[in-house]
């Protein structure tokens, strides 16, 4: 809270007394605006320091038997309205061939303390129609003194899939023999061609495997298998050796223990 006196002899507040509203009544203190003498009378005034005021401008007026003093009381509202409630990301797959879905939520609330009232802007409204793709949805609340607060949320719209999808992924970069790898000094590792593959649908393909890039590999032959599978469960497989031969000298020397190759991939 703010206030401004004149100087000692003064009998009134220099023009204003200013103070940050804390709710829909604010309690305002100043400086009694006269200095009464012996014989100047009673004071009279129609706001008294400590009183309650709203948001806005107050004319105040104190007078006794020998003085007039008129000032005003400006209560600022600075605070925000405050979020009760926001959605959160709304999610929803189109059925098989339908391009278009209405969409529901609970529309956002919002509570202003100061004021009590608020504007409500929206860019959309419960049961709009979206199509495939995100879009945001902003709700903006604006109390009497032009403070705003905003509720985002986004609505997520994938395309549906055809539950009568026989077809398995297309398998990409499957080799189809055993790959020697031969090894008679010290090197960095061998990068292994990752198999990959493609659904009709369009839809990701879930991938696993049997090793991955950076895994140990021992002398000998070593299979490697990745397996496919679609969004409705459709699959396919790919499997390859790599057959690693020759001396791999490893630490301080090449005797006992199991000796490894360690393989690495982009």
């Amino acid at each position: 809270m703010y206030f401004y006196d004149l100087e000692p002899e003064a009998i009134c507040p220099w023009r204003a007394v200013s103070a940050t509203a804390t709710g829909i009544d604010t309690t305002v203190i100043w400086k009694n605006p006269f200095s009464l003498r012996s014989g100047d009378g009673d004071d009279q005034t129609d706001f008294f320091s400590g009183g309650q005021f709203k948001v806005g401008v107050s004319k105040v007026m104190s007078h006794n038997n020998q003085s007039l003093c008129r000032f005003s009381v400006i209560v600022e509202d600075l605070n925000p309205p405050t979020i009760t409630s926001c959605s959160d990301d709304i999610n929803v797959q189109l059925e098989f061939e339908e391009e278009f879905v209405a969409v529901q939520w609970q529309v956002p609330t919002a509570l202003d303390l100061e004021t009590r009232e608020l504007d409500i802007q929206a860019t959309h409204t419960p049961g709009d129609i979206f199509s495939e793709g995100v879009t945001t949805v902003n709700y903006t609340f604006t109390d009497l003194s032009n403070n705003q607060a905003t509720c985002n949320f986004h609505i997520n719209i994938t395309r549906g899939y055809d539950p009568n999808d026989s077809e398995p992924p297309k398998i990409i970069n499957c080799p189809n023999a055993t790959r020697i790898v031969s090894i008679d000094v010290p090197q960095s590792g061998y990068e292994i061609i990752c198999a990959t593959a493609v659904d009709d649908s369009g839809f990701p393909v879930e991938v696993t495997s049997s090793h991955q890039p950076g895994d140990q590999l021992q002398l000998g032959t070593t299979t490697i298998t990745y397996e496919f599978t679609d969004v409705v469960g459709n699959s396919a497989s790919c499997s390859f050796k790599i057959n690693i031969v020759g001396m791999i000298y490893e630490g301080s020397g090449a005797g006992g223990g199991t000796r490894y190759f360690k393989v690495s991939a982009d």
